[in-house]
């Protein structure tokens, strides 16, 4: 039995999504991390590992949002109302980011002052893409929202508030990951003990969340708490943990590779259990997928510019990840 063509795009922007999350998470939470990096050497590192790659990174956003419009505008025009905020606000950091990104490389006198803006775009916006994230989660209601009829507040919850902290946790481990493979030296070590206080920090968050998310309505709860469901459900966090494990221990012993894979790892349960929690909804628990989907004909259009543009996508970003890749031992300037 084959998929039909709203599924094939989910996945697509699915895909997207995820990319954005994990590459982009590591250089926002590089940004997050400034303030525990004071010696100007180390923030210039820093940033050095994330020049060739950053703004391929945050193609995947645009790419995710760009298909979200036009294959599912239902969905789109429904769910802006209540998290239009969080999504304006992420927006203006990450613009505020890339401008502060440029700005440090070149300042000399004023270089404080956006190496701080850096830190403060980066954690805006981890923040903001955690409160969309948590207010996606805990759902819409039954009755699909629009300007008249949901509060612009409605993403001002306890619950969205802890996934955007969580996710600002999730960034920083992907970042001191990705400092471990890209550094040496003493701000290696740092990343390394870094790392293994944040790992602790993401699975209490993870925890939370796991235990919080079903008493989030009735359909949650039948979702993962029922008795014909919980006993295979539970593979999930079991792998999650044992993930979870693998990466502290990595950590403990130094090595590389392993813990940015574990760290991946996480994260990909992480969305395995969101789409548990709401398929086949896109809009929970209001709009399937199949209702929010555009007309036929427009989704095989578009699915044939998707065939051709995620490949060159995907070529460009492994292209510049292997270019680029080995140890960065020296600052970077251009």
């Amino acid at each position: 039995m084959g998929i039909s063509l709203a599924e094939a795009w989910i996945l697509i922007i699915g895909f997207a999504v995820i990319m954005y999350v994990i590459l982009d998470g590591f250089d926002l939470g590089i940004g997050i991390m400034f303030p525990l990096f004071p010696k100007t050497i180390h923030r210039s590192l820093m940033l050095s590992t994330i020049i060739p790659v950053w703004d391929g990174n945050q193609t995947w956003l645009v790419f995710g949002g760009a298909c979200m419009y036009g294959a599912f505008p239902k969905a789109f025009a429904s769910t802006m109302p209540v998290i239009y905020f969080p999504m304006i606000l992420m927006l203006i950091a990450l613009v505020f980011r890339g401008v502060a990104f440029e700005f440090r490389m070149k300042a000399h006198k004023t270089r404080y002052i956006w190496e701080w803006s850096f830190f403060l775009g980066s954690t805006v916006a981890a923040f903001s893409q955690g409160v969309i994230l948590g207010t996606y989660v805990q759902g819409f209601g039954p009755v699909a929202p629009s300007f008249q009829t949901v509060p612009h507040y409605q993403w001002l919850t306890a619950f969205s508030f802890m996934t955007g902290l969580g996710t600002m946790s999730g960034y920083v481990l992907l970042g001191c990951c990705w400092l471990i493979i890209k550094t040496t030296g003493p701000l290696q070590r740092r990343a390394y003990k870094i790392a293994q206080n944040t790992v602790i920090l993401v699975a209490l968050f993870m925890l939370v969340f796991s235990i919080w998310t079903p008493f989030l309505s009735q359909v949650h709860f039948d979702r993962w708490l029922r008795i014909d469901k919980v006993l295979y459900l539970s593979i999930l966090p079991a792998v999650t943990g044992l993930l979870f494990l693998t990466n502290w221990i990595s950590l403990i012993r130094r090595y590389e590779l392993l813990p940015l894979l574990s760290a991946v790892g996480i994260f990909l349960c992480g969305a395995v259990g969101i789409v548990i929690s709401i398929y086949p909804y896109i809009v929970p628990h209001s709009m399937t997928i199949q209702q929010a989907a555009s007309p036929p004909h427009a989704l095989e259009f578009m699915l044939i510019g998707a065939c051709i543009s995620m490949p060159v996508l995907l070529f460009f970003t492994m292209n510049s990840y292997f270019v680029f890749r080995g140890k960065v031992e020296k600052p970077i300037h251009y």
